[in-house]
């Protein structure tokens, strides 16, 4: 087994070197995660037409750089050829049959010591229930010294992430359907994120596991609760009294009212508490307001479903 690093040939480090920091370089990693825990892994070395260039000139053995390449994945890793548009290279694929085995090829073939550069200080999938959570911290490597005079921009290391379910929260540079790619210049460092979940409760994301999922399927159901708009509840998220409002007027299916508050105008629950004053639910405050923003108390929701139900 070679060194675990995304380096190349120690022979040929600094001309390498020379053409990542002129745009020459590209690393693509891949990774496909299954409900499962299976899935597979990518990780090619590309290089462009200035380093084939560069190579002949140097009589480079770019064979050899992919000998050492392959030396440096893991035990059972399958090699092909790839070709991207004027990038060609050679791709390493591990295939993988739960988490633990994806983190343990991961942290062989991306992840190397502290002393090293352009490498990945971690890089891993993890599950609780139906959520999945991928985290990865990138390196940068310093390649000044092999610029010279020209303001040119450095390789790229892509990621190319698809993890079962729906994306609930991502830091990606691109979204395309469920594949989430970044791509990171060689040179910068960057934390990479992303979150899914698999089970949606009352079409919601962060429902699942909570105490009062089948309430918040329910009411989501009656067409009571539509959510923030984002795909999610906010579970633990407070109650104003013109949300509380407006659930009343959808649950009691309540008429129009006539009543107004002055704070409550052209506000985004107007109609619900309008709806619920006419009804005698509520009279506001005493000093004429409402106060739709204000958060709901417990006594005061007893109160609301007191008025509402007790007829």
């Amino acid at each position: 087994m070679g060194q675990r690093s995304m380096r190349w040939g120690k022979t040929t480090m600094v001309a390498v070197l020379a053409v990542i920091a002129a745009g020459c370089m590209r690393a693509d990693i891949g990774v496909t995660v299954e409900e499962d825990g299976s899935g597979v892994l990518t990780f090619a070395q590309l290089y462009g037409p200035e380093f084939r260039e560069l190579a002949d000139e140097l009589d480079l053995d770019e064979d050899e750089e992919f000998t050492e390449f392959e030396e440096s994945m893991p035990d059972g890793a399958e090699f092909s050829d790839v070709v991207d548009g004027e990038y060609e290279g050679r791709q390493a694929t591990m295939t993988f049959d739960s988490l633990e085995e994806l983190n343990a090829l991961a942290d062989e073939a991306l992840v190397v010591e502290p002393d090293e550069q352009g490498t990945f200080d971690s890089f891993a999938v993890t599950q609780d229930g139906s959520a999945y959570a991928f985290d990865a911290v990138y390196r940068e490597s310093d390649f000044d010294d092999f610029e010279g005079e020209n303001d040119v921009e450095p390789g790229q290391v892509v990621v190319m992430l698809e993890l079962p379910g729906t994306v609930t929260d991502d830091n990606a540079d691109e979204v395309d359907g469920d594949v989430l790619t970044w791509r990171i210049p060689l040179d910068e460092s960057a934390t990479l994120r992303a979150r899914t979940q698999t089970e949606l409760v009352g079409g919601f994301t962060d429902v699942a596991g909570t105490t009062h999922a089948d309430a918040i399927a329910w009411v989501a159901d009656q067409e009571i609760a539509a959510g923030r708009g984002d795909g999610t509840f906010g579970p633990n998220d407070d109650v104003t009294r013109g949300q509380m409002a407006t659930f009343l007027t959808r649950a009691l299916e309540l008429p129009a009212g006539d009543a107004s508050f002055p704070d409550a105008v052209g506000t985004t629950h107007e109609e619900g508490i309008s709806a619920v004053a006419e009804a005698g639910i509520t009279e506001g405050r005493a000093d004429g307001t409402f106060g739709p923003n204000d958060s709901v108390t417990r006594g005061q929701m007893a109160a609301f479903l007191q008025r509402a139900l007790d007829e």
